[in-house]
């Protein structure tokens, strides 16, 4: 039932959704950063600078994360349309009547490519 682009999709969706979560907190966390900045409170300051600097590890995971995926769905699906034309293509008298006798496309090997 499940494809293995649809498990991939589901992933990077659920890396995503952690992403916009940590954006939120990093948002909120540079909020109190400046609050404490403006009362001169240096232990919240660095508490908050503390915890900003606790939010980079898991922020880069996310973001190599949904890159490593959407990098991946996309080979996957290149994969999948290549086969799937190069079935259809090469199926029946396609790629000779493509080639020999329909002069329209130009190069159509190199064009499927």
């Amino acid at each position: 039932m499940w494809t293995n682009e649809a498990w991939h999709l589901l992933c990077c969706t659920v890396v995503l959704c952690v992403r916009t979560k940590l954006s939120v907190e990093l948002a909120v966390n540079n909020g109190l950063i400046v609050r404490a900045i403006v009362s001169q409170d240096w232990k919240k300051y660095l508490w908050h600078l503390g915890l900003l600097a606790t939010f980079a590890i898991p922020s880069s995971l996310c973001n190599s994360g949904l890159e490593y995926y959407q990098k991946k769905l996309a080979m996957l699906y290149r994969e999948r349309l290549s086969a799937y034309f190069n079935k259809e293509y090469l199926s029946g008298l396609t790629y000779y009547q493509v080639v020999h006798v329909d002069d329209r496309v130009p190069n159509p090997d190199q064009r499927l490519t």
